[in-house]
């Protein structure tokens, strides 16, 4: 059944579940998740209602099937009711709300979370400066790493696109500090936003981008960051 699933036979999938004379969670949970992959939401909550006895799995998988559905009404409703919410369930919907410009609550419910790991935190950063709000989105980096959360590569790269759209320097060159200092130099997306960020807020020489193109070991066939500095260049 996982197999047919994994290759969009959905419906092939079904009919091996209906077959099935005695059906766990595993069973109702991949053929839910089969249907929200597929983009059938409406089958998939007709089984998430017939399922007997929905675990935290099944819910967290509804509550991202709503959000990638763009109905982030909905899995907020579920995430309302649910009974034992987990770090998963957290980020899923504040990740959600914040696809939904509805940044104000994602940030209301992040300060409820229990506890917060890295892809919380990302998300909500993330949220923020994909939102416009690039100075929250600095604010909210600067409070993980008070709370002694590690930053991964995606809040790292928020946070550079942030001073990015600001043009600031002297948290430019903070944030860049941090990303060496945190063993973030050889990651791709995280150069490509150095490079950017150091480009939009500049002085015109180019001494910092050259500085990071020789330290993360830039390849020749590398056309994206080569992209990105003749795309810098046009700032001067």
């Amino acid at each position: 059944m996982a197999k047919h699933s994994l290759e969009g036979e959905v419906d092939h999938a079904r009919k091996i579940f209906d077959q099935m004379g005695r059906r766990d969670s595993v069973s109702w949970n991949v053929m839910i998740k089969s249907y929200i992959e597929n983009n059938r939401i409406f089958d998939a909550r007709e089984m998430f209602d017939k399922m007997p006895v929905k675990t935290s799995v099944t819910l967290n998988t509804m509550i991202m099937g709503y959000i990638k559905a763009g109905k982030t009404h909905i899995a907020l409703k579920l995430f309302t009711v649910m009974p034992d919410k987990d770090v998963v369930s957290w980020t899923a919907i504040v990740t959600g709300l914040c696809c939904a410009s509805q940044v104000d609550d994602a940030w209301h419910l992040f300060e409820q979370m229990p506890e917060a790991n890295s892809v919380s935190w990302s998300s909500i950063i993330s949220g923020f400066q994909q939102n416009g709000f690039v100075c929250e989105s600095l604010n909210v980096f600067k409070k993980m790493l008070v709370d002694g959360t590690q930053p991964n590569s995606h809040s790292f790269t928020s946070a550079l696109a942030a001073c990015a759209n600001l043009a600031m320097v002297s948290p430019s060159e903070q944030f860049y500090c941090q990303l060496f200092k945190r063993g973030f130099e050889g990651n791709t997306c995280i150069g490509n936003s150095a490079i950017s960020m150091f480009m939009k807020s500049g002085d015109g020489n180019h001494q910092e981008t050259d500085k990071i193109f020789t330290i993360i070991e830039l390849l020749a066939e590398d056309t994206d960051r080569c992209s990105l500095r003749l795309e810098g260049l046009d700032y001067s």
